[in-house]
């Protein structure tokens, strides 16, 4: 996997609950990830996970932590919401929502779209939430 580049899509076996299953992954650009934390940790929301929580066609990535005292979690980023863009480009993978943030300029701000709950937003990263 080390020697594997970035963007690369591997296919697995596992077994989950007892029961085979295929997953596919898209290898990431750890230095990438390094440049863009913004202490927000996403994956893909699937498209059977939208629904049983009530969307309907919403591609896009959903927070699995936020790290205490990091950019995300002073711009109140919270753990559940579902990124939808990061400055207008669309984010369905944690692939792109990394590139996304990469291409952003923290000084200027990032815009972060989002859907927490029945209400959708925007929230702004920017240098004056960043760590001290």
């Amino acid at each position: 996997m080390a020697l594997t580049p970035p963007g690369t899509t591997a296919e697995f076996d596992l077994v989950r609950d007892g029961k085979p299953a295929k997953v596919s992954l898209t290898i990431g650009d750890f230095e990438a990830a390094l440049r863009t934390d913004i202490g927000v940790d996403v994956r893909t929301l699937g498209e059977a996970e939208a629904r049983r929580m009530g969307y309907r066609n919403i591609k896009g990535v959903i927070v699995t932590k936020v790290r205490e005292g990091s950019l995300g979690a002073r711009s109140q980023v919270e753990q559940g919401d579902i990124i939808l863009k990061v400055d207008g480009a669309k984010v369905d993978t944690p692939a792109q929502f990394s590139e996304a943030l990469g291409r952003g300029d923290v000084g200027k701000g990032i815009a972060l779209s989002v859907i927490r709950g029945e209400e959708q937003g925007t929230i702004l990263i920017s240098r004056g939430q960043q760590d001290r």
